[in-house]
């Protein structure tokens, strides 16, 4: 009887472990179809390069957005561009009535940032900032980048990254504030705009699943 019962607890073992690994195969597979779907499929672009004076605006891939800035040169000479897709695209893998983030037309400018103004967001909102270009002795005034994006109400709960330069850490990301924030402007103090500070925002209208919204000029 216990040879017996010694077997048939062997074979429950085997059949629930055969059963698990079923089920995370499955998971997997439904992970792996759901950000197909989503077009995610591909990791987040992360640094794209940097920019100044001399060189073309950076902007991030379509459908991603300029999470992170960094610092580098005399008075923050070159500004680098980190780019990550939203946080609410996570959500959206799992909730298929949730719908992910995404740039609604082609980008636009936002008049420029210098230590003269302090700071700007991207305008029309609902927007969101995605490149960065340069102007003015080293990077002295700083374009933003925008887009409009497919939420149906305006930014609230707006923070922004304690103030960095070209100085150790050297840069300023959201995704240490917030996952849930969007880029939506910069600040910037400081001769030539020595010292930034990235400002993001948590809209908190569902994303529209629609490609095209009327603009709110």
């Amino acid at each position: 009887m216990a040879h017996q019962s010694q077997t048939e607890y062997g074979a429950l073992r085997r059949a629930a472990k055969k059963a698990a690994m079923f089920a995370l195969a499955a998971v997997v597979a439904v992970f792996q179809m759901a950000t197909m779907a989503l077009g995610q499929n591909t990791p987040n672009p992360g640094y794209v390069g940097s920019t100044s004076e001399e060189y073309p605006p950076i902007v991030c891939p379509r459908n991603s957005y300029a999470y992170a800035l960094s610092c580098s040169g005399d008075n923050c000479d070159n500004v680098g561009v980190e780019c990550h897709y939203s946080g609410n695209d996570s959500a959206a893998i799992f909730d298929p009535s949730y719908n992910p983030v995404r740039w609604v037309g082609e980008t636009f400018t936002a008049p420029p940032v210098s230590e003269e103004n302090g700071g700007m967001a991207c305008p029309y909102a609902p927007s969101a900032l995605v490149g960065i270009g340069c102007s003015g002795s080293r990077c002295d005034n700083v374009t933003l980048i925008c887009v409009h994006i497919n939420t149906v109400a305006g930014p609230m709960n707006c923070v922004r990254t304690p103030w960095f330069s070209e100085e150790p850490p050297g840069y300023g990301s959201l995704y240490q504030v917030d996952i849930r924030l969007l880029p939506t402007g910069l600040h910037c103090r400081g001769k030539y705009c020595d010292d930034m500070s990235l400002e993001g925002c948590i809209y908190f209208g569902a994303p529209q699943n629609q490609e095209t919204i009327p603009r709110i000029d």
